[in-house]
């Protein structure tokens, strides 16, 4: 029973490791794709304005694509880092109301089970959270070579216009 225990116990704290790593991911992307905007809005207003697409309304929709991917991004990144409601039981006075005058194997079987159904319950929520970051960071990796390609596209048209 005590390596069962220990083995469940062991899980369960991966579990909580694994949540603060991925609100880890969450955090660094969002920051990068900021990052990457941020450059992006500056490259169009520093950009040489004789070499921009001479029609305002492609400048516009090139910098909306952008943006829309951002804001997709930025929304999938930030409801894969929320707050959310893990489960991480026994609660200590329940605990300690119940089981304090009872059997130590009676106790343990109790607080594994309890440990199981949290673990089972916590999977769900940390299954959807790694979905949205997945999300993120595939439309993160389309950003960035949708604006590398912008970027290529710009400086290959200006290598050979001048």
């Amino acid at each position: 029973m005590v390596v069962v225990f220990s083995e469940i116990k062991s899980r369960l704290d991966k579990q909580f490791e694994q949540i603060e790593s991925l609100n880890q991911r969450a955090s660094v992307i969002m920051g990068f794709v900021t990052l990457l905007i941020s450059l992006l809005t500056g490259f169009a207003v520093t950009a040489d304005v004789k070499f921009l697409p001479k029609n305002p309304a492609l400048l516009i929709i090139l910098m909306m694509i952008a943006m829309v991917l951002y804001l997709h991004i930025i929304i999938f990144a930030f409801l894969g880092y929320r707050a959310q409601t893990y489960r991480r039981d026994p609660e200590p006075r329940p605990l300690r109301d119940g089981y304090l005058f009872k059997e130590m194997q009676e106790t343990k079987r109790t607080v594994a089970s309890n440990f199981i159904e949290s673990y089972e319950f916590n999977k769900k929520t940390i299954d959807r959270k790694v979905w949205m970051i997945n999300v993120a960071l595939i439309l993160f990796i389309i950003e960035m070579i949708y604006i590398v390609i912008l970027a290529f596209t710009y400086y290959v048209y200006r290598a050979y216009t001048i």
